[in-house]
């Protein structure tokens, strides 16, 4: 039982640290057949999710923001969930759908999402020592400040701002976990009162700041989408999606490289 616990921590830990999703992926199926083979169907619905998520973004699902796929199918395990009371199980399928849309910037449905997990409270006191939290505390705090700019909520605000405050805590305290989300949490907070020359200076530290691939990714893309919405400088846009795109393509996440390809048209 402990040897397919840890099995899936480290299925989980390296999307965490960007390792190639076709290094991942084929690891996750093994995984699972072991843990459907010792019946240890707890943790198998997990790693489903999390198989299910890394098939996406490589593109092997019809639809990128639907869990439904070769690992699993999202409506039926949210409901398998709900019938078993398993408050850890609904969390991940919702926090694996909040992060999908957050990734392909699908605020309304990633806002959608995030209310619900907020409905789930065991599971969240469940995350609350675990090291997921890190990326739990990094979506959650940047889909807030997105929305906090898009309408204006001071509540959102206030919620990003206490999660930046616990992460730079937790750094002050000696995590070095928290650098490269901090980054990145620091340049979308910043943004709307810089100038354009600082705004992207202040993303391409942010970049530079990041660890892992993805995180990159995702940096060079949050500068690209501010860029054009706050200055309309469409090649500088170009410039940094053209940055997001070699990264998401070192990271193997196919979907993602055709997203932007297709704002890169859009241009």
């Amino acid at each position: 039982g402990n040897a397919m616990t840890c099995s899936l921590m480290l299925l989980e830990v390296h999307f965490m640290v960007g390792t190639p999703l076709t290094q991942i992926e084929p690891m996750a199926d093994q995984y699972i057949k072991l843990m459907e083979e010792y019946d240890r169907t707890t943790v198998s619905v997990n790693a489903c999710i999390m198989h299910q998520k890394v098939l996406n973004l490589m593109g092997r699902s019809s639809d990128p923001l639907m869990l439904t796929g070769a690992a699993m199918d999202q409506t039926q395990h949210y409901h398998d969930m709900l019938a078993s009371k398993n408050d850890v199980g609904l969390l991940g399928n919702l926090d694996a759908l909040v992060q999908l849309h957050i990734l392909f910037e699908d605020w309304d449905t990633a806002m959608m999402y995030h209310k619900q997990v907020l409905k789930h409270p065991a599971g969240l006191k469940s995350m609350s020592p675990h090291f997921l939290i890190l990326e739990f505390r990094f979506f959650n705090a940047l889909l807030n400040l997105v929305w906090h700019r898009m309408t204006g909520s001071r509540k959102h605000k206030r919620a990003a701002l206490q999660i930046l405050q616990e992460m730079k805590t937790r750094k002050a305290n000696g995590d070095p976990n928290y650098d490269g989300y901090l980054a990145i949490l620091n340049a979308e907070m910043t943004a709307k009162n810089l100038t354009k020359q600082d705004l992207n200076e202040t993303y391409q530290r942010a970049a530079a700041t990041c660890k892992f691939v993805h995180l990159r990714a995702i940096t060079h893309e949050r500068a690209a989408s501010l860029i054009q919405e706050l200055f309309g400088d469409k090649d500088l846009a170009k410039q940094h999606l053209q940055a997001s795109k070699r990264r998401y393509e070192e990271w193997g996440a196919a979907a993602k490289v055709k997203d932007v390809e297709e704002k890169l048209r859009l241009l």
